[in-house]
């Protein structure tokens, strides 16, 4: 699957998401700020993806992992530090899920210009939820109809015909500094609100 077909399709959900936004009232008051849109396009994705051909859903989990691996940067990172507190490696993965599945304009405006974060909200719990796009490939393959036991051994299948996103390396380059002056110049709006947190970027493992 090419970029610009990736990027189709998960454009595709979100307008499903818009046009059926009112489906969606129940969960809305049982989940915080945007988490409602992420679970409703990774619904829709779902449903996309289900009953494809192995080959393309294949293809939908190497184009999802290049656009991953576009945005494991350290300065997204520090920007979604900033916006969300410390955050590790396994976080952040779910945060670069969260950028994707708010679409292709979003995801290339933040990657120019990271403290564009400022203008969106994002919470740790839609942080979590978010995370469910990097194994939503691999879950797509295991049916829906078979015992417990065959399910698992699908799954296990599956996991290994299509593993979550990792990354090969650390990102690029050497860490930003980490204090305020420095943090204040490069992101002016995600910290207009206060003092940046003390540590935005705790590179503790690369998955």
């Amino acid at each position: 699957m090419k970029d610009h077909e990736f990027w189709h399709t998960i454009s595709d959900a979100r307008q499903r998401y818009r046009r059926h936004s009112s489906r969606w009232d129940v969960v809305r008051r049982q989940l915080p700020g945007s988490a409602v849109e992420t679970v409703a396009v990774l619904n829709y994705l779902g449903e996309r993806l289900d009953g494809r051909r192995t080959t393309e859903i294949a293809g939908f989990h190497r184009a999802l992992t290049r656009v991953h691996r576009r945005a494991f940067r350290y300065d997204v990172w520090t920007a979604f530090g900033l916006l969300l507190g410390d955050v590790d490696c396994h976080e952040f993965t779910d945060a670069i899920s969260w950028l994707i599945l708010r679409g292709k304009r979003t995801f290339a405006h933040t990657l120019v210009d990271p403290d564009r974060l400022a203008g969106h909200q994002l919470c740790r719990k839609d942080n979590r939820l978010a995370g469910a796009l990097n194994f939503l490939p691999a879950a797509t393959l295991v049916p829906d109809t078979v015992g417990e036991d065959t399910e698992f051994q699908a799954a296990m299948a599956a996991d290994s015909l299509l593993p979550p996103v990792s990354y090969p390396e650390p990102p690029p380059g050497p860490p930003p500094r980490q204090d305020a002056c420095e943090l204040y110049r490069r992101f002016p709006r995600l910290t207009a609100n206060g003092p940046p947190a003390p540590r935005p970027v705790v590179v503790t493992a690369v998955v």
